[in-house]
């Protein structure tokens, strides 16, 4: 008014409900549910904007037999602590790791400096390679690594390449 006090108010407001509820499930669908990584989509999403990508695919040898011998509960613990393990070491080698489904994880970068060395890889293997605890059960645990580098075809070259591998159980690039 004329002395300065303010005599009403205008608001104008829109109710972003939908549009965070659609927030939350587009990143579920970009998110695993259990390890809190992000998966497949993504992964593939990500490729795309890179450069030049390295990927390595990471299969959890013979993971059937912890679900099949201590159930699905202790094998989905051991699978969030496979995935805690891979997310601390990437994040010390400016890499990003992904769950793609089941026992299955991907580390992909865009940096030389990630898997630009057999070292790298060595690490990454003796992470998973080692005991995982859980409710007092002791697992061991081994992997598989496929390889692969450059924008065409990435993820196929690392699938066959992680297949190659499994076949002569070695890490192959």
């Amino acid at each position: 008014d004329q002395t300065g006090k303010i005599s009403e108010y205008i608001a104008i407001r829109h109710d972003i409900t939908k549009i965070v509820q659609q927030d939350k499930r587009l990143q579920r669908q970009t998110t695993d549910e259990l390890t809190g990584l992000p998966n497949r989509i993504q992964l593939l999403e990500d490729i795309k904007s890179t450069k030049s990508p390295r990927l390595i695919l990471v299969d959890i040898d013979n993971f059937s037999v912890v679900n099949d011998l201590y159930g699905i509960s202790i094998g989905d613990r051991i699978l969030i602590q496979v995935g805690l393990r891979l997310a601390d070491f990437v994040e010390n080698n400016s890499c990003t790791p992904y769950r793609l489904a089941n026992d299955v994880f991907a580390i992909l970068n865009d940096s030389p400096e990630c898997l630009a060395s057999e070292k790298i890889v060595s690490d990454m293997l003796q992470i998973i390679n080692t005991e995982f605890i859980t409710d007092e059960i002791e697992v061991q645990l081994s992997c598989t690594c496929g390889i692969a580098e450059g924008k065409k075809s990435l993820f196929r070259k690392a699938d066959i390449a992680l297949h190659a591998a499994k076949k002569k159980h070695e890490p192959i690039v």
